[in-house]
């Protein structure tokens, strides 16, 4: 006479090829939100960048791949004997000793700052959905 005990797991299986699932799914909407992060902070920092002659706000550029997402300036816009704004753009958003700094960059990103977070949280929700 045997003592032990036999379990029997149903819907093993299926719990097992979902957890497999979860860092792809994952990985995909976080990918989104960096996508759609990135994208808030270059059109923010297009709202609010100092016009003169236009160079610069046609040289705010951003692009995502995967978790990476990046703002900056996209060099070569300038045309002519101007000066390219990938020079000048850190006089702009930092002032010199002659010019006050007239910030476009950093209260961009620290308007999105929040949003991005409530986004990246808010993919919790979903993955449980998928995961039942």
């Amino acid at each position: 006479m045997s003592n032990g005990v036999t379990i029997r797991l149903e819907g093993f299986d299926a719990l097992l090829r979902a957890l497999n699932r979860q860092p792809a799914l994952a990985r995909k909407l976080l990918t989104q939100v960096v996508e759609r992060s990135t994208f808030n902070v270059a059109t923010r920092a297009r709202g609010i960048v100092p016009v003169d002659s236009g160079d610069l706000l046609h040289a705010i550029d951003s692009s995502a791949r995967g978790l990476n997402g990046r703002v900056g300036i996209n060099d070569g816009r300038s045309s002519g004997s101007k000066q390219s704004p990938s020079v000048y753009w850190k006089s702009v958003e930092f002032g010199t000793k002659y010019k006050a700094a007239r910030p476009f960059f950093r209260p961009a990103a620290a308007a999105e700052s929040t949003p991005f977070i409530d986004a990246a949280r808010g993919i919790g929700p979903k993955l449980e959905r998928d995961f039942s």
